[in-house]
């Protein structure tokens, strides 16, 4: 008896404006969790993957949809005939990819095979599994389908290794695939969530499921991304940690620091993998100091003993959490080290959570620290020629003309012997808009609190190839729009790539401002034709 799966990771509405070229090993964590328990005798499960960003597909836009429909049609039924699949799981990655993960369910259902089970999971569905049900369904799928049902049958909320591996052992109970019948109306069976409670529990990292995109993956630009950890002891109003919606976000887990290196090793080894880049896209790279250090000492022994990864790492850092000693080990181990700053305003870094405390008094003194560290550290890179950098968000709720004004001044005060600092120092910075990401502090409490006003508050369900522009039609508070904000921050980023161009720093160029400046024009003018 068998089990075919077939795992989907569908079209990407943010990776279609922004080229976000990377790879998510969230079906290798699964499909590696599966193999490593044991299925009834006699019983065998396998595995394909298929990845829709990187097949012979249009972009999934309205001008293309017929041409879209047929293709993918095309594509799902030749997988088909050589891979009979009876089990279908979708990601959800992100609010980005619904409307496209609808539109394949939806086909499978329809088209390729009626009686296959398929699953969804990711954040979206653990945050809103409701627009997964018939009577929440885009209405132009619907239609098109003719769907007396909703398509899915199971969403998974939060992790997914454990409830996926009950969901098989189920189909292969008493020795036989149990049926599964599709009522009209019916809505999907929610699995009861279940944590990961030991990292050190999962299998070694295994990436096998990729080899059919191995010259997509191989690449220059593309990058491979792994996790070291999960959770995050922050909770940041912009991020979904700060909500109650995803709960394994709030409990920290880390792998032992020899896990980490074998699943490196693991990497570096596989003959066909060839990458250039290596993203830990943990919220927080080694939260615990120990394990850093640990880590530290482990990556430099091994580079000692064995030479440089062929890839290179990069890690996910705090400003707070990140010492001088680090950066020198960073800057050892070849790891680059992204800061989320997002802002410079003292004010704004405790409207958003950034600083930890109660009184106003704390947390005003906390963000003076945060940012002289920030300072410090930007200071202290520049001497170790480590280009690290840091993500600045335009607009996040709580903006007012005094937040940008400090902001600015932190980068523009001349404070260095009559130089500021952008004329100083490298000062990488990853410019940004706000997206009105649900399922946080802010989306729900944002306009209460300081007069935020989304203009377009469930965008993820605008069929359009503007999508992410929608995403980020926010006003940031009752003291500011969205078009004061941009027209406050034309000047600075011509400051910012001028001071640092003469300082010939090579993260900046006439490419990646030309690109902000449109980005910016393009939800400017789409401001004006909805407004």
């Amino acid at each position: 008896m068998k089990l075919d799966i077939l795992y989907i990771f569908p079209f990407d509405f943010y990776g279609y404006r922004t080229v976000h070229n990377s790879f998510l090993t969230i079906f290798n964590r699964i499909s590696n969790y599966i193999h490593s328990k044991e299925v009834p005798p006699g019983c065998k499960i396998q595995e394909e993957y298929v990845d829709l960003r990187y097949e012979d597909l249009p972009a999934y836009t309205p001008e293309n949809i017929d041409v879209y429909r047929q293709k993918l049609e095309k594509i799902l039924l030749h997988i088909y005939s050589g891979f009979p699949f009876d089990m279908v799981s979708i990601s959800c990655y992100s609010s980005f990819h619904y409307l496209n993960t609808v539109e394949v369910a939806a086909m499978i259902r329809s088209k390729i095979n009626p009686e296959c089970i398929i699953v969804v999971g990711g954040p979206h569905a653990t945050i809103r599994p409701m627009d997964f049900n018939l009577n929440h369904l885009p209405r132009y799928i619907t239609r098109h389908y003719e769907l007396q049902s909703t398509p899915f049958t199971y969403l998974i909320k939060e992790e997914g290794e454990i409830p996926f591996y009950k969901l098989i052992r189920r189909y292969f109970r008493n020795g036989s695939p149990q049926k599964v019948h599709h009522k009209k109306h019916a809505k999907c069976k929610i699995l009861a969530p279940e944590l990961v409670e030991d990292l050190n529990s999962l299998p070694p990292l295994d990436v096998e499921l990729f080899r059919r995109y191995e010259e997509v993956l191989n690449r220059n630009l593309f990058n491979l991304n792994i996790e070291f950890s999960r959770g995050c002891p922050f909770q940041c109003k912009y991020c979904p940690n700060s909500a109650h919606y995803i709960n394994c976000y709030k409990k920290v887990r880390v792998k032992s620091v020899d896990n980490c290196m074998r699943e490196l090793h693991h990497l570096s080894e596989t003959d066909w993998l060839k990458i250039k880049h290596l993203f830990i896209n943990d919220m927080i790279f080694m939260p615990k100091r120990s394990k850093k250090r640990e880590f530290f000492e482990e990556i430099l022994r091994s580079q000692r003993e064995r030479g440089q990864f062929p890839f290179r790492i990069e890690v996910e850092e705090r400003v707070d959490l990140c010492s001088k000693e680090d950066l020198e080990k960073y800057a050892q181990s070849q790891i680059i080290p992204q800061f989320g700053l997002e802002t410079a305003s003292k004010t704004l870094l405790a409207r958003i959570g950034k600083i930890l405390g109660v009184e106003q008094s704390t947390i005003r003194r906390g963000a003076e620290m945060y940012l002289r560290k920030a300072e410090e550290l930007i200071i202290h890179a520049n001497k170790l020629e480590l280009p690290v950098s840091f993500f600045y968000v335009i607009g996040l709720p709580g903006t007012d003309r005094h937040t940008i004004n400090e902001s600015k001044e932190f980068f523009l005060e001349k404070r260095f012997t009559n130089t500021s600092l952008i004329e100083s120092y490298n000062v990488n910075l990853r410019f940004a808009l706000y997206h009105a990401y649900f399922g946080t502090y802010f989306y729900d409490n944002a306009e209460q609190v300081y007069g935020t006003k989304m203009l377009c508050e469930q965008w993820w369900r605008k069929f359009s190839g503007d999508q992410i522009y929608y995403s980020q039609l926010v006003h940031p508070s009752d003291k500011i729009s969205l078009p004061e904000v941009i027209e406050s921050y034309n000047l600075f980023l011509k400051q910012v790539f001028n001071s640092q161009n003469k300082l010939k720093n090579s993260f900046y160029s006439v490419y990646k401002y030309t690109y902000f400046k449109e980005w910016m024009d393009k939800v400017l003018a789409l401001y004006e034709v909805i407004s």
